[in-house]
């Protein structure tokens, strides 16, 4: 079902926001003029449905790290390869088809910007904390952007064209 209108929108936005990922499609087939009267209000609700969404992937990210004790590098590995899988709803939002060019563009330098800000603070934390750090780096190296970008829309390489990003090979050099 295409959704077009405010209203449709509106409702879809506040499904996803409260964790419903099979909204996903409806974005990705809908559509939406904007006008002088809801261009607005339109952003500020795809802003607070995507503030909530990421909220909800933080808390769980946090849990994650404070419920499991991550004693080696295959521990690590577990938590950062569930944190990348539930990241995949945000990557599919952010870019959505039916969202506006610029919003999109906007939500997804966003999310980029934020994952790098999650990296480097956990690659901080690692060498701070941990004598074994050269191990734990290296698997920690794996969660970035780009690897959730690929697992997500890898038939579909617009918004990394759009932002002039490379797209990832696939390949990954274990030493």
């Amino acid at each position: 079902m295409a959704i077009t209108t405010y209203a449709q929108w509106t409702d879809a936005l506040e499904r996803f926001s409260n964790g419903d990922n099979a909204v996903l499609a409806e974005f990705n087939s809908g559509s939406f003029s904007l006008d002088a009267g809801t261009a607005q209000r339109f952003y500020i609700r795809v802003e607070e449905a995507y503030r909530n969404r990421k909220k909800v992937w933080v808390n769980s990210f946090q849990r994650a790290f404070h419920t499991q004790t991550i004693a080696s590098e295959n521990e690590l590995g577990i938590t950062l390869n569930n944190s990348r899988k539930n990241m995949i709803p945000l990557v599919s939002f952010v870019t959505a088809k039916g969202l506006p060019e610029d919003l999109k563009n906007t939500l997804y330098k966003d999310l980029c910007e934020f994952v790098a800000e999650v990296k480097k603070t956990l690659t901080d934390n690692i060498v701070k904390n941990n004598k074994s750090s050269d191990r734990l780096l290296m698997v920690l190296h794996g969660f970035d952007f780009m690897s959730i970008i690929t697992a997500e829309t890898s038939s579909d390489p617009t918004p990394l064209q759009q932002n002039n990003v490379p797209p990832a090979t696939g390949r990954k050099i274990i030493f």
